[in-house]
């Protein structure tokens, strides 16, 4: 299963709003009538935006996918550690996240 919120490139727990803007930053940056567009991409990002921006469809993806691990219907999936660099990766791309989601409000309040 894909991990839409990797391809936006935002945390689990982002606003609605916050997966607007990363939708439309990705998608002007892929848009596959500019110059340097892919559409491959493009389209992996319209797919996740669709997900993740209908509160319905966002909480159906959110019950069957759990951060890298599709979630399992066995009880004893719930007690399994998550591996040190699954952690790291988690960890890193927040602080991405982080980092991308300040540049972009410099940006947009004309601060930068």
């Amino acid at each position: 299963m894909k991990d839409y919120y990797d391809i936006l490139g935002v945390p689990r727990n982002a606003s609605q709003e916050d997966i607007k803007a990363a939708y439309r930053i990705l998608a002007h940056q892929f848009h596959p009538d500019r110059n340097d567009g892919n559409d491959k991409r493009f389209k992996q990002v319209n797919e996740a935006y669709r997900i993740l921006s209908g509160v319905k469809t966002k909480a159906e993806y959110d019950t069957r996918y759990d951060g890298g691990f599709t979630k399992q219907s066995s009880p004893d999936s719930e007690s399994e550690p998550k591996s040190t660099s699954v952690k790291r990766k988690a960890w890193i791309n927040w602080v991405v996240w982080i980092v991308a989601a300040i540049i972009v409000r410099l940006i947009v309040s004309d601060q930068f």
